[in-house]
């Protein structure tokens, strides 16, 4: 079976270092993904490009250009915030193409992992049992989910996150890089988590808690 197209919205680091994803994948089981090139709605420098031997495409709302796309072509987003996710998954979704889910050879998954579409799952990070992923979930290198965790949409796992067991993150949540969560503590929809915090007790939505332990330093107005 041929590879399947693929492309990336989002030409920055993050998404440079999920086309290193797509080729360690590929090397590891070839003819899973053909990389068909960036989406971004600014355009990356050449010298970018060339560096990780890679061509810009177009926009994501550019009609044009995804009727362009190889047919069978899917995609898969990679920017750090859990709204702008949403807002490239509905205009490609719309486009027909399909959400990717990615997972490193060296990330650990599992058995009862339960992924919504459109997963991203870097180099390191262990996932262990009993644990919900929601739609367009991104989670960092060297990231630890723990049991009976459930995560909603679009949420961010950065770098060295620590996901206790029978934690509930709400949807748009982003949690900082190296930031730890003990058991049994819920992350309200839209809240922020910053790096190196270790939260000890629930978080309102759309709060950002900082510190050790994590303290609320500012809640968005309803």
């Amino acid at each position: 079976m041929a590879p399947q197209p693929l492309v990336i919205v989002g030409a920055g680091g993050m998404g440079r270092e999920v086309l290193q994803l797509v080729r360690d994948i590929e090397t590891h089981s070839p003819g899973s993904w053909e990389f068909a090139g960036f989406l971004d709605e600014v355009t990356p420098a050449p010298n970018l490009m060339a560096s990780v031997n890679a061509h810009y495409v177009g926009r994501p709302s550019d009609p044009t250009c995804l009727n362009d796309l190889p047919n069978n072509c899917a995609f898969t987003v990679a920017v750090g915030s859990g709204i702008d996710r949403s807002v490239n998954f509905d205009l490609l979704g719309a486009a027909g193409l399909d959400p990717a889910t990615l997972i490193h050879p060296t990330a650990v998954v599992g058995s009862v992992v339960t992924m919504e579409p459109g997963q991203t799952v870097c180099a390191g990070t262990v996932i262990t049992t009993n644990v919900q992923l929601g739609v367009g979930t991104q989670i960092n290198m060297l990231c630890t989910v723990a049991h009976d965790v459930v995560v909603g949409d679009f949420v961010t796992l950065s770098p060295g996150a620590i996901i206790s067991g029978d934690v509930t993150i709400g949807s748009f949540a982003t949690i900082g890089s190296n930031a730890s969560v003990i058991p049994s503590v819920t992350l309200g929809e839209g809240c922020t988590v910053g790096a190196g915090a270790a939260v000890i007790r629930d978080v309102e939505p759309g709060t950002t808690v900082v510190g050790v332990p994590a303290r609320a330093i500012s809640r968005c107005s309803s």
